[in-house]
């Protein structure tokens, strides 16, 4: 069995900042979130049927690596560099690392 962890974030964007998000702000998130240790996959999907919904998929080489980030990304909210990205989201529905078992 591997130590691989998949990241699973369901989130709303803000319905005047979908368009600018999907062109501009996730590529430049992606890229920063690409650049931690461990990082392995990052795969971003728009709800078919609801506007705004998001679900990022990111594979991790382990759980450490996982949280690791999760922490460095609460550390930048704080950060007003990050404001641009971090105004157009509504609210975060769903946030959890799994493992695959079969």
């Amino acid at each position: 069995m591997t130590d691989q962890v998949m990241e699973l974030v369901i989130y709303k964007i803000k319905p005047n900042q979908v368009e600018n998000y999907q062109t501009k702000i996730i590529q430049h998130f992606r890229e920063l979130v690409k650049s931690f240790d461990g990082m392995l996959d990052y795969r971003t999907y728009h709800a078919v049927k609801e506007d705004g919904l998001f679900v990022d998929q990111v594979e991790w080489k382990n759980l450490d690596c996982a949280e690791f980030a999760a922490e460095k990304v609460k550390e930048m909210q704080q950060d007003e560099t990050y404001a641009p990205y971090l105004s157009a989201f509504e609210e975060v529905k769903f946030f959890l690392h799994v493992k695959h078992v079969a």
